[in-house]
């Protein structure tokens, strides 16, 4: 009888979701309390993807006053099956963006681009407008302005989580395009809380394909023709310094190659007749 009502829910929902936009002022509610601040939405469309309808919104506001958010385009996951899977939560919200962009300018500086907007000066919002919402973004980009170099490394999804006690961040990154031509390059899955006390990290490696992953970046005037390294790093900061720092992985099958170009030998014109006296 579960699987049949199951068959009949999502039948129901597949022919309600050409409807969807009818309903924006009922999700802009839903999410206003599923985030604990006030929404607003410009427009809405919907498709049913995997066990439950996945939902587009478009020109979204966050917050009030100065301070709210602007997001451009986010989406809402909704799963059928969730009551299966204890602790499971029904509904995932994500804010989608083409790029987050970290920057190291000349003087040493760093910065964060990519993220949405305030009506404020403020380059990165209040973390209180981003609880309990998630961040896809389609490229992480790494750049430093002094040395004159920037590194893509893919796709870059995470969650955040805030309490009274620490900031919690969670998420994964993968290599552009390995939902579908390069699922075999790996990823790197990591934990990031952040209390009064210290901080904590942790980075699972999972089976990274290195040529993939060093995207051509030379280091040290080499780069990883190939190689698998797999591995799990966890770490503990303090007052500014490491406190605690672990190790564990293996490096198989690597093979480097010189980045440097290659050089030759200049030719040298011919000497001529030796003149004897």
């Amino acid at each position: 009888m579960c699987a049949i009502g199951l068959a009949v829910l999502v039948g129901l929902g597949s022919l309600l979701l050409p409807y969807a936009d009818r309903w924006t002022p009922q999700v802009a509610e839903w999410l206003e309390q599923q985030l604990g601040q006030p929404v607003q939405i410009d427009s809405l469309s919907a498709r049913w993807e995997g066990y439950g309808p996945h939902l587009n919104l478009s020109g979204m506001t966050v917050g009030s006053g100065a301070e709210k958010l602007r997001i451009d385009n986010a989406e809402v996951s909704i799963d059928t099956l969730a009551f299966l899977r204890p602790g499971a939560g029904l509904a995932h919200f994500r804010i989608l963006v083409e790029e987050v962009v970290v920057t190291r300018d000349a003087a040493g500086g760093w910065g964060l681009m990519g993220l949405p907007a305030t009506g404020s000066d403020r380059p990165i919002p209040d973390l209180d407008l981003l609880q309990g919402m998630g961040l896809r973004a389609q490229n992480l980009r790494l750049k430093d302005e002094g040395a004159g170099w920037a590194l893509d490394l893919g796709e870059l999804e995470l969650d955040l989580r805030q309490t009274a006690a620490a900031t919690r961040v969670s998420g994964y990154l993968a290599p552009i395009g390995e939902a579908s031509q390069e699922a075999d390059a790996g990823r790197v899955s990591f934990v990031v809380e952040s209390a009064s006390t210290g901080s904590r990290i942790y980075l699972d490696l999972e089976a990274l394909k290195l040529a993939r992953w060093q995207q051509g970046l030379p280091v040290a005037g080499v780069t990883a023709a190939q190689g698998e390294l797999t591995g799990e790093l966890w770490g503990s900061f303090a007052g500014g310094a490491v406190t605690d720092l672990q190790w564990r992985g293996s490096l198989e099958q690597l093979a480097l190659r010189s980045a440097l170009p290659t050089l030759t030998a200049p030719v040298l014109p011919s000497p001529g007749p030796v003149m004897r006296s």
